[in-house]
This record gives structure tokens, C-alpha cells and sequence, in this order.
């Protein structure tokens, strides 16, 4: 793989090479917008830790696992996904829990 989008692999892998070491878990807590923190069943523990420390550090977060899932749930259960997103967006509309496998994914 050449390129990553439009910008060539080598500039993503030098960045991300700037990325290492970087703390910023302080200034999370200057973040104020509200946040949907999600991770999966099916996550890594560091990434399920992550999650929650973010979460943690975040005043106005809103931590959700989605259960029954692997690593990648945006391609394995969008559905589910899409319903967290819309109940963080609209929690007026929504009062069920996304964390109810449905048995068909809605059209």
C-alpha cells in the first residue's frame, strides 16, 4: 500500500512517529463538548482501559460498550452503532438500549 488516502504512507508512519510519548490525559479534562466515548466487547483490555479513562477524564462524556462484538463494530454491528450515535444526538427520541441485539439490522 502506497498511499493512505492522499497522503503517502510514509507521512502517516512519521506522524504517528510524532504521536508516540505524547500525554494530553491532563488537558482532556479542558474538553467540554459533550462526548460519546464507545468501545466494544471485543476490544483489546488497553483499549477497553482507554476507553474508560477517557471517559473518566471527560466532564461531559458519556461512556457505552456495545456487547457481542469484536474489534470492529462500525463494520460488524453499524447498526447498533448508529443507534448509540442517535441516542447521544437525540436522547429525547430514543429511551431503548443499544445494547439489545436485534435479530435483523433495521433497513
Amino acid at each position: 500500500m502506497a498511499e493512505t488516502g492522499n497522503v503517502p504512507t510514509k507521512d502517516v508512519a512519521r506522524r504517528s512517529k510524532m504521536l508516540r510519548g505524547l500525554a494530553l490525559t491532563e488537558q482532556v479534562s479542558e474538553i467540554e463538548t459533550p462526548t460519546l466515548v464507545v468501545s466494544s466487547e471485543g476490544e483489546a483490555a488497553r483499549h477497553r482501559e482507554s476507553a474508560a479513562v477517557l471517559a473518566e477524564k471527560l466532564p461531559n462524556a458519556r461512556a457505552e460498550e456495545i456487547s457481542n462484538t469484536g474489534h470492529v463494530p462500525f463494520v460488524t454491528h453499524p447498526h447498533r452503532l448508529a443507534k448509540l450515535v442517535r441516542q447521544f444526538l437525540h436522547p429525547e427520541l430514543h429511551a431503548e438500549s443499544c445494547n439489545t441485539p436485534s435479530a435483523t439490522p433495521p433497513a
